[in-house]
């Protein structure tokens, strides 16, 4: 199981979907996984992530992994879409940068889409939110865009 603190994310079960998902991926494009550390998280303590999270291109759906390399100097970010388009992102450090990690290369595959429930296959649109502004209060208004 993965937690965050006490909350949990992930179960066993969801993690075995997610890691053949993303093996799979990586079979696409010829990728040998034993050479990358996953990264699970945006920012570590060490290592600044953001930077490439801000350049994918994330639409409703995606799923994607962020994995590093034993030096930490280059990886690969390894997406799948809702039409079961594989992209492979290639990414390497640059100091000169703001950024520190650029992605130099982006490379699209077909491939079968997998989904880990149902959701997504009932939902196919992203929900419309809206805000409404009442003196000093802010309301979120989500509204279904699947009917």
């Amino acid at each position: 199981m993965y937690y965050y603190g006490s909350r949990l994310l992930y179960t066993d079960n969801e993690i075995d979907f997610f890691n053949s998902l993303y093996r799979d991926i990586a079979k696409a494009f010829n990728i040998d996984l034993s050479s990358y550390n996953k990264i699970d998280t945006v920012v570590n303590e060490k290592i600044n992530l953001a930077g490439i999270h801000k350049q994918l291109s994330l639409k409703y759906g995606d799923l994607y992994s962020i994995y590093l390399n034993s030096s930490n100097s280059a990886g690969i970010v390894l997406k799948q879409d809702l039409e079961g388009v594989y992209t492979l992102y290639r990414f390497e450090t640059n100091e000169e940068s703001k950024i520190r990690f650029n992605i130099n290369s982006i490379d699209k595959v077909q491939g079968k889409y997998r989904f880990i429930n149902d959701y997504f296959i009932k939902n196919p649109n992203p929900p419309i939110i809206d805000y409404k502004v009442e003196g000093s209060t802010l309301q979120i208004i989500i509204k279904d865009n699947n009917q």
